[in-house]
């Protein structure tokens, strides 16, 4: 591409290049290369990527207009196919690259690049720790070159990309040198992939705070994982039963209610960790509220889990314990199912609320009948996993003892205006402190 043709360009797409590749060709005199410059010098220039292939004869005249223009342009890619420069210059260009803020990507392919002595000044920008994702420092007549694979040189490189975070494509030598094994040392290998791995993480990042941040989202996510539960409840119910072999299994024999479970607690969590790497988020109310969220479905996820593990107990129990074991087990499942299908969200908690109070006064009873050691082991689990859930339920607005119907059923994700009894609230709290401390003394 001329000039000429770069200047219609221009003005068709308003400045805005960055989804374009131009080369431009033919700079041979500075008058070109004065041209040029003065076409590129304006900030409100982007392009994706700019290959320009300059006469050897002014290439040092290009190096110092083009470090040197004010303003610049957004550069996202950067091509200089063949470029010859005095080590003077090498050095010039890398000192004023940093100034190029969007620079991704740069490749000077088949250049009189040195590397070993000219090393110190693209180990100086690269410490700067610049935008840059990519270099390419590809040569078609250095074959089987070994310069960054071991030795003096490669430890060098590796130091200077310590403090680089965003580099992840670093390549030399013969193009065709790395198919079969790589040319860099493994150290180098280690910080590249650290970098991508930060670099797909830092995407991530904002993402996940746009998610926990959206109630739509969150309220999907919480009617999954009560669906889950509710399956979960179900199968739980089958155990022991004549429906036993309906219940649906993965390659692992798990229950594939519980496996959705935990997949959506792990997504959960997943957007979590990672909003949680934003400061603002990781200071926010809102931070607080999902990870109790979490805790309280993690929570019922560890209450299956421990009622099935008291069905595989009741199937060893002594003659004493069997019928203490099957009836606390299916009298909680059977009324955790009732309330869990119950439409209306106000209702449905309140519900939840007094069973789960009724079976920490069920598993208390229970444990002082109860003969056998694994079996009162398995009864203050429960306790355990109870008092947590009503703790965090307490927390989220859930379980609160007296609220406002018309507030609640507003639509808000969470209730953020309930309003709670203080009286009942105390009393909640009495029975699950009076619970745990049956449990300690118990452990």
């Amino acid at each position: 591409m001329n000039l000429e043709n770069l200047i219609s360009l221009i003005k068709e797409k308003v400045g805005n290049l960055s989804d374009g590749s131009i080369e431009i060709a033919g700079v041979k005199t500075e008058t070109d290369v004065d041209q040029l410059i003065e076409l590129l010098a304006r900030d409100s220039l982007i392009i994706g990527k700019l290959s320009i292939k300059i006469d050897d004869k002014v290439s040092d005249y290009f190096i110092s207009k083009f470090v040197n223009m004010d303003p610049k342009p957004k550069l996202i890619g950067l091509s200089l196919p063949n470029i010859k420069l005095t080590h003077s210059s090498w050095k010039q260009f890398f000192e004023r690259l940093q100034d190029f803020r969007n620079l991704k990507s740069l490749s000077i392919e088949n250049s009189n690049f040195d590397y070993s002595n000219d090393l110190g000044y693209l180990g100086g920008y690269l410490s700067s720790n610049p935008m840059l994702n990519a270099i390419d420092l590809c040569n078609d007549n250095k074959i089987d070159d070994k310069t960054f694979k071991s030795g003096p040189t490669a430890k060098q490189l590796y130091e200077y990309l310590q403090n680089n975070t965003h580099l992840i494509s670093f390549e030399y030598g013969n193009k065709f040198d790395h198919i079969l094994s790589t040319n860099i040392s493994k150290e180098i290998v280690q910080k590249l992939v650290t970098n991508a791995l930060e670099a797909v993480n830092d995407l991530k990042i904002p993402q996940a705070v746009s998610k926990l941040q959206d109630d739509s989202y969150l309220q999907n996510v919480k009617e999954n994982l009560d669906k889950y539960v509710k399956d979960a409840i179900e199968d739980s119910l089958k155990k022991g039963t004549k429906d036993e072999k309906k219940i649906e299994l993965d390659f692992y024999d798990m229950p594939i209610s519980i496996k959705m479970l935990k997949i959506g607690l792990a997504e959960l969590k997943e957007n979590y960790d990672l909003a949680m790497q934003d400061t603002d988020f990781k200071e926010s109310e809102q931070a607080e509220k999902i990870r109790d969220l979490g805790k309280y479905y993690y929570s019922q996820n560890c209450l299956v889990d421990a009622l099935d593990k008291m069905y595989q107990q009741e199937l060893k129990a002594s003659a004493h314990d069997k019928p203490i074991l099957h009836n606390l087990r299916e009298d909680f499942l059977k009324e955790w199912k009732s309330a869990s299908t119950t439409e209306n969200l106000t209702e449905r908690n309140q519900k939840m609320n007094k069973l789960f109070n009724s079976m920490i006064d069920n598993c208390e009873e229970a444990a002082g009948k109860v003969k056998d050691k694994t079996s009162g082991a398995l009864i203050k689990n429960i306790l355990l996993v109870l008092s947590a859930i009503l703790t965090v339920g307490i927390s989220l607005g859930i379980y609160a003892a007296v609220t406002k119907k018309s507030r609640a059923e507003r639509g808000s994700f969470f209730f953020k205006d309930t309003e709670f009894s203080k009286n009942a609230i105390d009393e909640v709290n009495k029975s699950v402190e009076a619970a745990q401390t049956e449990v300690k003394k118990g452990l």
